[in-house]
């Protein structure tokens, strides 16, 4: 009996897994795992971790706002105007030395009442008095590009009706004080551009006594006037003072003259515009 337990003993010292529990190459015994690297809170690592997407492309930039675009454009044409004397219209208006820093003004403000802001720019540094010249100037959202609603001479009075009264550059010499010879023009919204309506000047007997037309003259105030077609000079047909203001009242009635802000046409004050 003794001899066979030697025998079995021998037996386990030669072959281990005879006597106790199996163990791999490492050493470690059957039935146990190798130690599992975890994350932090004790999940496995990676355990749970959703794949994470490459970063997509970079947003684009905000377009510019409809008044932001406007005013840039704008800008764009006042630089224009003050550094090469390059004008909207495409007319050389020629250019001499102002008499002062403020002869050449602008404005931004609604003048045709359509919810937008338009450019008036009058520019009074030309060779010529009657060379001189306003603008009316729209941004075209839909175009990207400014465009002419109105020219004149700078002697404008803009009411809050969209009628412009435009004076002419000279007076032909009858109305002295009692009138200076003007146009009135409406603003058309369907074409966002302003139509000429009529023209009207006036004969101031005091001046010119010969030929005035005293049967007219029903109010005896020695004042006639003329209204004609827009660019037809035709004194054939003076109306008396009444008349003209039932005309006049026609294209102002009880409109508001407007008070623009106008600034001087200058460096300074072109890059404020933004």
């Amino acid at each position: 009996m003794k001899k066979l337990l030697w025998v079995l003993f021998a037996l386990c010292l030669l072959i281990p897994a005879a006597c106790g529990g199996h163990q791999n190459a490492q050493g470690e015994a059957a039935g146990r795992r190798a130690p599992v690297i975890t994350a932090e809170g004790g999940q496995p690592a990676g355990a749970g971790v959703p794949d994470v997407p490459p970063p997509g492309p970079e947003p684009e930039a905000p377009a510019a706002s409809g008044q932001e675009a406007a005013r840039a454009a704008y800008r764009a044409v006042l630089e224009d105007i003050y550094t090469e004397h390059k004008f909207p219209d495409g007319v050389d208006h020629g250019y001499e030395e102002p008499l002062s820093a403020d002869a050449n003004q602008f404005a931004l403000f609604d003048v045709d009442q359509d919810g937008r802001e338009e450019l008036i720019v009058t520019y009074t540094s030309t060779p010529l008095y009657a060379g001189r010249i306003a603008f009316v100037l729209d941004y075209d959202e839909a175009a990207g590009a400014v465009r002419m609603e109105f020219s004149n001479f700078p002697l404008l009075t803009f009411y809050d009706n969209g009628v412009i009264q435009a004076g002419w550059s000279h007076n032909q010499g009858r109305a002295g004080d009692s009138l200076w010879p003007y146009t009135f023009w409406r603003y058309d919204a369907e074409t966002d551009a302003y139509t000429a309506g009529e023209d009207v000047d006036a004969w101031d007997k005091s001046l010119v006594e010969e030929g005035f037309p005293d049967s007219v003259d029903a109010d005896g105030d020695g004042v006639v006037y003329y209204i004609m077609p827009y660019g037809s000079y035709d004194t054939s047909q003076p109306v008396d003072g009444p008349a003209y203001q039932q005309w006049r009242d026609a294209f102002v009635g009880g409109a508001q003259a407007l008070q623009l802000p106008y600034a001087a046409l200058n460096a300074e004050n072109i890059e404020r515009v933004k």
